[in-house]
């Protein structure tokens, strides 16, 4: 009993929940926006919040079946379930593929053709373009921004049925809030990346201040795509100075770590921008009403 409980945790585990569940949550951010600016909200966001989330459960197994080798070789990946051999592969496989199905079925259930579409060059271009790009080229972060950043666009087009420019930028947004996120993560864990065979901007020596500097030059970006909402009528005054100030205080942390590249400064980017996102999607939700 205890042994089947364990493997039913580590395919838990294996569909990482708490980044699913933030996939889910930039979802709905789309679906809601698009469906009160339009006045046509429907109870078809619970089909869709599924879909991604089964989805998402099914990139991450999958991710995890192909970096199997250099999960093993990082501290911080070391005890996931494949690694560790409390799933096999192909449990995994069969894990990945019931998921991915049932994801498809839910988006067919609550949306339309288009989001089906985006859904799954999301799944396919976060597996097989972008995993294996992460031993082979530092553009990898950027590469596999793009697939992090449709869940919102596919929640606008679940919707809208097509893409315009209200969902393009929160495309937009999200693109741009991953950047310094996961500069951020390159940073405070280089040597275990560098160890591991992945090719990040972070291996070479002396690169931190090439990071950082990026890291807030994406910022900035971010600031201004993040305002963009009110400028087309799709939030208020409320989201456009709340957005303004949680972009400036973003950057502040950034700043921290442009001044000073460690350990420390790269964590408060890191925490800052968990914090950043949900808080600036909720003004938006909440002055879309």
């Amino acid at each position: 009993m205890k042994s089947q409980l364990h493997k039913v945790k580590s395919f838990v585990t294996l569909a990482k929940p708490r980044i699913s569940l933030m996939v889910v949550m930039t979802t709905f951010t789309g679906f809601y926006v698009c469906s009160i600016s339009t006045n046509q909200f429907t109870h078809n966001w619970i089909w869709v919040c599924v879909s991604v989330f089964f989805m998402a459960s099914s990139a991450s197994t999958f991710n995890q079946v192909i970096e199997i080798e250099t999960d093993a070789l990082m501290k911080r990946t070391s005890k996931r379930p494949l690694v560790s051999g409390v799933l096999s592969k192909r449990e995994s496989w069969f894990f990945g593929v019931v998921s991915f199905l049932l994801g498809m079925i839910c988006m067919y259930l609550g949306a339309n053709r288009v989001a089906m579409v985006i859904l799954c060059i999301t799944f396919f271009s976060y597996v097989l373009l972008y995993t294996p790009m992460k031993t082979r080229s530092t553009l990898n972060t950027i590469v596999g921004a793009v697939p992090g950043a449709l869940p919102p666009l596919i929640g606008w087009v679940a919707v809208s049925g097509r893409i315009n420019l209200g969902g393009m930028i929160l495309f937009m947004i999200l693109f741009l809030w991953q950047l310094p996120h996961f500069l951020a993560i390159a940073w405070m864990y280089r040597d275990e990346y560098k160890n591991a065979g992945m090719s990040m901007i972070t291996e070479k020596k002396g690169s931190g201040p090439f990071v950082a500097g990026h890291a807030l030059l994406y910022t900035v970006a971010l600031i201004s795509v993040a305002m963009l909402p009110r400028l087309i009528d799709m939030a208020g005054s409320l989201y456009f100075f709340g957005s303004l100030f949680l972009g400036l205080c973003f950057a502040l942390l950034v700043g921290g770590f442009v001044w000073k590249q460690n350990v420390k400064s790269a964590r408060r980017v890191l925490l800052g921008s968990v914090l950043y996102l949900p808080a600036l999607f909720g003004l938006l939700m909440i002055d879309a009403l």
